[in-house]
């Protein structure tokens, strides 16, 4: 029988996940590890299925950060995406509005801009946020391995969120999990 792949994470294991995440950034982190550590925290934060995470051009979201930032401290990221979404009809892309830093501490604003002032460094001042080496627009499936094994990470060390008996690459899904 076919088991669908939709389980969601629960705000705990979302924060389990980032600590992880930082404690590597503390330490080095690969630009791949980076990017889906951004990856991630975004689209668990902006309730968005896997696929459409990647759609976000780094221009666009250095510009709006640029303008949200005249106003003061930054409480939200305006996420720019392009694309058709969820039966959207016209205009190809979205402007989705992210919290800054969650109630729950998840720092949103802090790991895109990491990942944005890597991108900068490395000379790619536009193009898309989340790019495989030869520029084109990375796919979820880039950060598969990494997003599975920091939940089954969480799962070694805390049986009580996720039982030793739940298989993580079955029952969890890139697509679906994080909404």
């Amino acid at each position: 029988q076919r088991t669908q792949r939709d389980r969601a994470l629960c705000s705990e294991e979302a924060n389990l996940i980032m600590n992880s995440f930082e404690g590597e950034w503390a330490q080095g982190m690969s630009d791949n590890t980076l990017s889906a550590a951004v990856w991630t925290i975004l689209t668990y934060t902006g309730s968005l299925r896997g696929y459409e995470t990647t759609r976000d051009l780094l221009k666009d979201l250095r510009k709006m950060l640029l303008e949200e930032s005249r106003g003061g401290d930054i409480t939200s990221i305006p996420l720019p995406l392009i694309g058709r979404f969820k039966q959207q009809t016209g205009e190809r892309g979205i402007v989705i509005p992210i919290v800054a830093e969650t109630r729950s501490g998840l720092k949103v604003l802090t790991w895109v801009t990491r990942l944005m002032n890597i991108l900068i460094e490395k000379g790619y001042g536009d193009g898309w946020l989340f790019r495989r080496r030869n520029r084109k627009r990375a796919r979820m499936v880039d950060y598969a391995d990494i997003f599975f094994e920091k939940i089954e990470e969480v799962q070694r060390d805390r049986p009580d969120l996720i039982p030793p008996d739940v298989h993580v690459r079955e029952v969890y899904g890139m697509a679906r999990s994080l909404r």
